[in-house]
């Protein structure tokens, strides 16, 4: 929905959404203002079941605000159904809606606010029978803002039928208000009940009011049986021309600029213009469509879809896309490709983070094509832009001003941007992508290492390395055998020298160097027995760091490699200057990115690729090793980072990756949650609760009071005995909740209680 809550307009979604914008993390609904994302409110999660499905504006005497029904919870675990924002937080409206009928769990399915001439209410449908301990509701209910009343039922008393849709419009006779039963009964509000004048169909789950050229006419989507249009000549309905296929889920009235037109949510989204419709556009039909709105965010209005899709590319749309006119595209930073490189580079304003890879659009602007800088929390375009994806990037100082410098595919493969254009670096261009830069200062000056595909730089031969000192290239001697992908500097003992790492088994000087070698400024030479084992086959190291675990720096190499007896473990090794070593026991994928990063509490080494074993923690390509050994990250992608980054804003510290995944999860095997290509980690401060036994005072009204005493054993006694899910605090197998109300929380709890009885720390 758009709605301005005094701040502008903006659009409003929800959904079963557990995503955190900051520390404060947001859930259930979140608004965009037509460049960024913020959350409104935090609805709590309850047991896993936050369901938003409907939102609507209402005022009930101190002014509009706004109203969300669904599946809901309070902050103690309340199940109410329905909730307003106050501007600070959300609230109960009166004593909520539920009761289950059957094996149905409660919900809201839909608000619509009506005046039938005694004032305007809040009107609800879904499946419910009773508000706080008051029955007699009949899945339909109304409230002025305080408390709910029934609203008569349609059916029988006996046999209520759940309402999936209402609808509040006008006809000639002033306004109505529709409302269609599950079975197929279509009803209007006489202002005491619901009158049935018409047959219906069933499964309806949205209306809508639409001209066509002859009139308003009422139209009707249905999940099970297509969209249809009410004849209120003879009472029928009669199908819509190119909608009759089940599958349908919302109708929407819209003029984009071209008149008005109906459009449509099934299996793909379709324009209904009178005569016949059309699908915009080439979603898959793998994924679930739910919901349109119009939002002019100032270049004119245009049409948002709601729900979790991609398009026939594999382009991932964060759950809300919108129509250009000619395909969708998405919101915030959802990116359509991948990302291969961070880094920060400093135009004079202050660093800012810069992304390269082979996305076409990063961010709200369409510019941002293959490369892309964050300005606040939106993307930005960097000068004219480059023509080809984005391998590889680095920010260095060859002694004529800082500049980030770009490896890319294509023709022009090697670029640099000074803060005011993109320019070639040299004519004397690699031939072939430029995979991997690194830029350190040598006993002969700043160089600029270049790693990749290329066999010349210009018209000298350079077997995929090369390196650039500002004005001419040096070719390192006769190279190495095959492609590179990470390249730094390290000094073992012996020296600082440069290492090359990838899917090469030789040098031109040493013979024999798997996957890794090293580079004195002079000559090669292999690195120990190498990585992996000597035939090529695919294997590859991909990513190199130099980290101190405690015992001294070392050289971290990551990739797809196996396992040697001289380097015991595979796809992630450490090179201390005299052998490999295993890392903590390893990791079970390939590993695809690796960066050192301090958030505060010291040095760690970041590893990312495709594993879901970490020193034997579940992982989800994602982990964390320091000198206590390994940790899990907090969830992770569902395929590996292809880049890394430590980052500080407004919102906090953070860790953003970057590679073409598709979501993350908050843990492993956790609810996906759509992020494609870019995911942000916020880096929050502990929330663990110091007095986990305190849970009420002594009038007992569920507000801790800083003492854990016998109120509080009671107080949870009553909540276990009523099998409420805030007395769920431990499973059988472990301290952590499992959805579930048992013996083993009974004891949890009481255990608890005793250890920490009296004042809380």
């Amino acid at each position: 929905m758009v709605w301005d809550d005094g701040s502008g307009e903006a659009l409003y979604v929800a959904g079963q959404i557990r995503v955190g914008i900051s520390c404060a993390p947001g859930s259930g609904v979140f608004k965009w203002d037509g460049s960024s994302w913020s959350a409104v409110g935090s609805l709590p999660m309850g047991a896993s079941d936050l369901d938003v499905r409907t939102l609507v504006v209402f005022d009930a005497g101190n002014g509009p605000e706004l109203y969300a029904g669904g599946r809901i919870r309070t902050a103690t675990n309340q199940l109410v159904n329905v909730v307003r924002f106050d501007g600070t937080d959300w609230v109960p409206v009166g004593e909520g809606l539920t009761g289950q009928t059957s094996t149905r769990p409660s919900v809201v399915q839909m608000l619509e606010v009506f005046d039938d001439g005694n004032g305007p209410m809040l009107y609800a449908v879904g499946d419910f029978r009773r508000s706080g301990s008051n029955t007699g509701f009949y899945h339909i209910a109304r409230t002025d803002g305080q408390q709910w009343s029934p609203a008569g039922f349609i059916g029988s008393v006996a046999n209520p039928q759940r309402v999936y849709a209402i609808h509040a419009t006008e006809d000639e006779d002033g306004p109505v208000l529709y409302a269609m039963g599950q079975a197929g009964w279509f009803t209007r509000w006489d202002g005491e009940g619901w009158v049935r004048f018409a047959s219906g169909f069933s499964d309806v789950v949205s209306m809508a009011t639409y001209d066509r050229g002859q009139g308003r006419e009422l139209y009707a989507a249905s999940f099970q049986q297509g969209v249809r249009r009410f004849n209120r000549i003879d009472g029928s309905w009669e199908p819509v021309e190119g909608a009759g296929l089940p599958g349908y889920r919302w109708l929407h009235v819209a003029d984009l600029g071209d008149g008005e037109k109906l459009y449509l949510t099934g299996i793909n989204v379709q324009v209904y213009d009178g005569q016949g419709t059309t699908v915009l556009g080439s979603l898959t039909t793998a994924f679930d469509l739910y919901t349109l709105n119009t939002y002019d965010d100032g270049q004119g209005p245009r049409l948002f879809l709601g729900g979790n899709f991609r398009d026939q590319g594999g382009r991932t749309f964060n759950s809300v896309a919108w129509w250009d006119g000619q395909s969708w595209s998405p919101t915030g930073d959802g990116p359509f490709g991948s990302i291969d490189a961070f880094e920060f580079f400093d135009t004079g304003s202050g660093p800012e983070l810069y992304a390269t890879g082979a996305f076409h659009r990063l961010g709200s602007d369409t510019q941002n094509r293959f490369l892309a800088r964050r300005q606040g929390h939106a993307w930005a375009p960097v000068g004219a832009g480059i023509n080809t994806p984005g391998l590889s990037m680095t920010a260095f100082d060859l002694g004529d001003g800082p500049a980030l410098y770009i490896g890319a595919s294509g023709t022009t493969t090697f670029l640099k941007w000074d803060g005011q254009s993109i320019t070639p670096v040299t004519t004397d261009q690699p031939l072939g992508n430029v995979t991997a830069l690194h830029g350190t200062h040598t006993a002969d000056g700043p160089r600029l290492f270049v790693g990749g595909a290329f066999a010349r730089v210009g018209t000298q031969l350079a077997s995929r390395v090369a390196a650039w000192d500002g004005n001419a290239w040096s070719t390192l001697s006769g190279g190495v055998g095959g492609l590179v992908y990470a390249i730094t500097d390290f000094d073992d003992g012996t020296g600082p020298a440069v290492y090359f790492a990838g899917a090469f088994t030789a040098v031109s000087d040493a013979g024999e160097a798997r996957r890794i070698a090293r580079w004195d400024g002079q000559s090669w030479s292999g690195v120990g027995t190498g990585l992996g084992v000597v035939a090529p086959g695919s294997a590859a190291a991909r990513a190199l760091a130099v980290f101190d675990d405690g015992t001294g720096p070392a050289l971290y190499a990551g990739g797809n490699f196996t396992a040697t007896p001289e380097q015991p473990e595979a796809y992630l090794s450490r090179w201390d200057g005299q052998s490999w070593s295993g890392v903590g026991g390893g990791v079970n994928g390939p590993v695809t990115a690796l960066r050192v990063i301090d958030t505060g509490s010291g040095p760690a080494l970041y590893v990312s690729g495709d594993f879901t074993e970490a020193g034997g923690i579940p992982v989800r390509n994602f982990a964390i090793y320091d000198d206590h050994g390994w940790r899990a990250a907090p969830g992770g992608p569902n395929a590996g980072a292809r880049a890394m980054v430590f980052l500080e804003d407004d919102l906090g510290p953070a860790i953003a990756l970057g590679g073409g995944f598709l979501n993350v999860a908050d843990e492993p095997g956790g609810t996906p949650i759509p992020s494609a290509t870019i995911a942000t980690l916020r880096l929050c401060p502990s929330t663990t609760n110091p007095c986990p036994a305190d849970l009420t005072g002594s009038g007992g009204d569920g507000v801790p009071d800083g003492v854990v005493d016998v109120a509080d054993l009671n107080y949870y006694l009553g909540l276990w005995v009523a099998g409420d899910l805030a007395a769920d605090v431990a499973s059988p197998a472990s301290s952590e909740p499992d959805g579930v109300v048992s013996v083993s929380d009974l004891h949890a709890y009481i255990a608890l209680w005793l250890e920490t009885q009296g004042a809380c720390p």
